[in-house]
């Protein structure tokens, strides 16, 4: 794993706003489209804060997250040359604020968790805040395309140490978690330099052989 990381560090993506999809974004984006929206691939958390949990601290925690981690923050869409890119959103993490009773709770949740995301126009996590009154429940949506099971446990665990800390600002949140040494940026970039200068020829030469 550190040789591998060594790898993928050598190709820096850092300052970069555009990349290509990755292999496995790139077929998770085609079912999309072909679905022509789909829930399929929503992986929701649900946070339930009584009176003694702060909504606001949490959704602050989230924010900061989604700053940290570029991924939640992407927008994927064809280019006009056809390829499939991804582009970071230049625009603060929306969070959606809702004021309803606790009767229609489970009915809006259904409902946000079964609405397709547009990735083309929003990034791959959508975060709504309920608040009944007696209690306040975040609601996190993931899209796959951003988030699998290995990676929403790393989410889940730097989301409750921030929501502890109860910090407040980016220059806190770095002397608490340490920096990340690549993002997925740098991953992407690494997988198609990889494919086009070494699987693509060696793939290439093994069907010539065999046709």
């Amino acid at each position: 794993a550190p040789q591998l990381i060594k790898q993928i560090s050598s190709i820096s993506a850092r300052g970069l706003t555009h990349a290509p999809m990755s292999f496995t974004q790139q077929r998770l984006w085609f079912i999309e489209q072909f679905e022509q929206g789909t829930s399929a691939y929503h992986i929701p958390l649900i946070f339930r804060l009584d009176s003694r949990g702060n909504g606001e601290q949490l959704v602050t925690a989230v924010q900061l997250l989604a700053e940290r981690h570029s991924a939640l923050r992407t927008l994927f869409f064809m280019d006009d040359q056809g390829r499939r890119t991804q582009r970071l959103d230049e625009k603060p993490l929306n969070i959606e604020r809702r004021e309803m009773l606790p009767g229609g709770l489970d009915d809006a949740l259904v409902q946000e968790i079964s609405t397709s995301f547009d990735l083309s126009q929003n990034p791959p996590l959508r975060v709504v805040l309920f608040d009944t009154g007696q209690q306040s429940i975040l609601l996190l949506l993931f899209h796959h395309i951003a988030v699998d099971g290995w990676s929403l446990d790393i989410l889940c665990r730097e989301l409750t140490t921030l929501y502890q800390a109860d910090i407040t600002g980016k220059t806190a949140m770095e002397a608490l978690l340490p920096p990340l040494s690549i993002d997925y940026l740098d991953f992407t970039l690494w997988q198609q330099e990889i494919w086009q200068e070494h699987l693509m020829k060696r793939q290439s030469q093994w069907w010539r052989q065999q046709l």
